[in-house]
């Protein structure tokens, strides 16, 4: 938008006053005007009322003394150092809205992990039983940290299977028969293990992206730490060279 003739300014303030309690003046006599296409910074201690100012500009601070006027046909956008918070919600509450579109993937993988461990282990238990398979073995990656995870293979069907680890079988009581409760039960246990796997898997690949990337990103930094100085070096050469050039020649002229 062109600058209106008639307003050589797009933001003026005239003698602008802001005044929080008990009576604490952050803000006294200020005089601004701003030409168009100006670019400003605003510099000052903590306290010292940048913020106070950058919303007053933006409009979103009526609460002062003096004057504040934007160009006619423009507007300020402001850009909170901080999130504004809902003085409704508990912290975790305001948390929560903060990262709800990253809790939205995340809630969105744990739907689509859980119904495929879900179906996955409903199909296996189904071939099992009809004979067609024997036994069947859980190979994942075990997250530990970021920086360690390992390869575990653990036996899944049949139930009560010893690892080749080694390990000891006990015996238990049940009520009111283990028929009744191992065939509500072993559904969601076949599902939750194989449900874990996928979570484990999932972080394990994550942590060794991030250490991969945070690899990459130092030996980038390295290399252009490296790359600066022989540049510099080599300019630094080639000015002496020129320097020593342009004497020699000015002493072979006398």
């Amino acid at each position: 938008m062109p600058a209106d003739p008639s307003r050589p300014f797009i933001f003026v303030m005239k003698d602008l006053r802001k005044v929080v309690p008990p009576k604490r003046e952050i803000l006294k006599g200020i005089w601004l005007s701003f030409y168009y296409g100006a670019k400003i910074g605003v510099i000052g201690a903590n306290g010292a009322g940048k913020s106070s100012l950058l919303r007053i500009m933006a409009g979103l601070d009526q609460d002062y003394l003096g004057e504040a006027f934007l160009g006619k046909g423009y507007t300020v956008g402001f850009l909170s150092q901080e999130p504004q918070l809902d003085p409704a919600k508990t912290v975790l509450g305001n948390v929560q809205d903060g990262v709800a579109g990253k809790m939205k993937i995340v809630n969105r993988w744990n739907e689509i992990a859980a119904k495929f461990a879900e179906e996955m282990s409903r199909n296996l238990v189904a071939r099992f039983l009809s004979g067609e398979i024997d036994e069947v073995d859980l190979v994942n990656t075990h997250f530990k940290s970021a920086l360690h995870r390992t390869i575990i293979v653990e036996p899944y069907l049949p139930l009560g299977r010893v690892s080749a680890g080694g390990g000891t079988q006990r015996d238990y009581l049940y009520e009111p028969s283990p028929e009744g409760i191992l065939e509500r039960i072993v559904p969601y246990f076949l599902a939750m293990r194989l449900y874990m796997a996928l979570a484990e898997s999932s972080a394990s690949e994550h942590g060794a992206r991030m250490v991969a990337m945070g690899s990459a990103t130092k030996n980038a930094n390295e290399m252009i730490q490296t790359l600066t100085l022989h540049m510099n070096r080599t300019r630094q050469a080639t000015i002496t060279r020129e320097l020593v050039e342009i004497v020699a020649g000015a002493e072979a002229l006398k």
